[in-house]
């Protein structure tokens, strides 16, 4: 097609050969000349978008998305430790706050301290 650029996967890797350096298109095994087992060359995939990144590791994955940042070829070394340590920051607190709101609502609705509990389970035994 006219104006199609190399998107495809065969078009952007190229097999070589380590024994006499020719490169091929995907899919030979062996190196037609030589018969030496044949090596991917070329880039494989793309990394994702530094800012979709950071946005999923904020607003929906957390440290769940630490391995994406990790295996990210965009971000550089010290970025990638700022960046767990706020994520990791960030989960702490959201975790506090979401206990802090439950033992909150509990407390509100009960009304009932620990031992308050204590007493009515010893009373319910001693029926």
């Amino acid at each position: 097609m006219p104006g199609k650029q190399g998107n495809n996967l065969s078009e952007e890797l190229r097999l070589h050969c380590p024994d006499c350096g020719k490169n091929t298109p995907m899919p030979p095994h062996a190196c037609p000349e030589c018969g030496q087992i044949m090596q991917i060359r070329g880039k494989m995939r793309r990394s994702t978008s530094p800012v979709i990144v950071v946005l999923l590791l904020f607003l929906l994955l957390g440290p769940f998305g630490l391995g994406m940042l990790w295996r990210n070829e965009r971000f550089e070394l010290p970025w990638k430790i700022i960046l767990t340590v706020l994520v990791l920051a960030y989960t702490i607190g959201v975790v506090w706050y979401a206990y802090d709101a439950v033992n909150g609502a509990l407390n509100s609705l009960g009304g009932a301290s620990s031992d308050d509990l204590e007493k009515a389970l010893q009373q319910l035994q001693g029926m």
